[in-house]
């Protein structure tokens, strides 16, 4: 193809112009023949072989200059739908990078706070992970959808930030609590929720944060919530944080068998627990206990299928 008509081509205000211009000259030559013909009918002129043909090639051209232009809007609808698919596949690619890129950022700031109370106490970061963990199991037992998995997921990690601003030694202590520090350690749930506020932006996980330690009965702290009103991610924690809290050492106690500690959850299931979800973690760990791959592995995040809109927003 000659460059001049190539340049034409990819030059679309030039060529749009310019089949403008020979469309008004069709028209004119059209309309031209028509009035003769009008002229010649009415006795004004005489009738010619000129003007028979001159009529069918107005004609001839009318009905290609149609064409043309029919064509010509499809051809540019196509050459649209062609660019903004491609634009499309872009903007998708582009996403899914960025997607993968916030989930990394994100899950490693998360690493990072709970590496902070991994710093104060080595034994935190593994109880974290292990009811991060429970927690996820827990969600999939009771169908939430994957954006709630993400909220408890993150919650369950940060549940006991607000411990750091808890003394030590009433946090290490080996003895009971008298009153006074077990109402100091009543306060790390808004703690850790006032700290947190500045980096976390999700309601959902502020919340579930805030209310894992609500009773059922509505005996628990901080708001005294009861029954629904507890986030349904918070009585998710509330029951496994307890179990693994159970049959884990403490400084004020020995860790209890995994018997005793099912045998404290039904006695409380009601009082302090949900009882449909003592119920649903109850089949979680008797499968685990006959052997039954039941909690998620290393990457068990993976496998959920959330948006990155689902993110909680992290940095105010």
């Amino acid at each position: 193809m000659p460059e001049p008509v190539t340049k034409l081509k990819h030059n679309r205000p030039t060529f749009f112009f310019l089949a403008l211009v020979f469309t008004v000259i069709v028209l004119l030559n059209y309309f031209t023949v028509k009035i003769y013909e009008q002229a010649a009918r009415r006795g004004m002129m005489s009738s010619s072989r000129f003007l028979e043909y001159g009529s069918l090639i107005g004609k001839g051209l009318l009905v290609l200059i149609v064409l043309f232009w029919i064509i010509y809007l499809a051809a540019s609808c196509i050459s649209h739908y062609r660019t903004l698919n491609r634009n499309y596949s872009e903007l998708q690619k582009s996403l899914v990078d960025t997607k993968d890129e916030v989930n990394r950022v994100y899950f490693a700031a998360l690493n990072t706070l709970t590496a902070a109370l991994q710093a104060r106490d080595g034994a935190s970061l593994q109880h974290l992970e292990r009811v991060a963990r429970y927690a996820v199991a827990l969600g999939k037992k009771v169908e939430l959808p994957s954006k709630n998995l993400v909220d408890v997921y993150c919650a369950a990690l940060l549940h006991d930030f607000g411990k750091i601003g808890i003394p030590e030694n009433i946090l290490n202590k080996p003895g009971s609590l008298t009153s006074e520090e077990f109402a100091e350690v009543r306060k790390h749930p808004e703690i850790g929720t006032q700290i947190l506020k500045t980096l976390i932006q999700s309601e959902n996980v502020s919340s579930i944060i805030l209310h894992h330690h609500e009773f059922y009965n509505g005996a628990g702290y901080p708001s005294g919530l009861a029954k629904d009103e507890i986030p349904l991610g918070a009585r998710i924690i509330a029951v496994v944080d307890a179990y693994d809290a159970m049959i884990s050492n403490r400084p004020y106690r020995k860790a209890m068998t995994h018997e005793e500690a099912v045998a404290e959850l039904v006695r409380c299931a009601g009082v302090q627990f949900d009882p449909c979800i003592v119920m649903h973690f109850l089949e979680i760990v008797e499968q685990e206990q006959e052997g039954v791959q039941i909690l998620p592995e290393e990457n068990y995040l993976e496998d959920i299928s959330y948006d990155i809109y689902d993110i909680p927003h992290v940095i105010n």
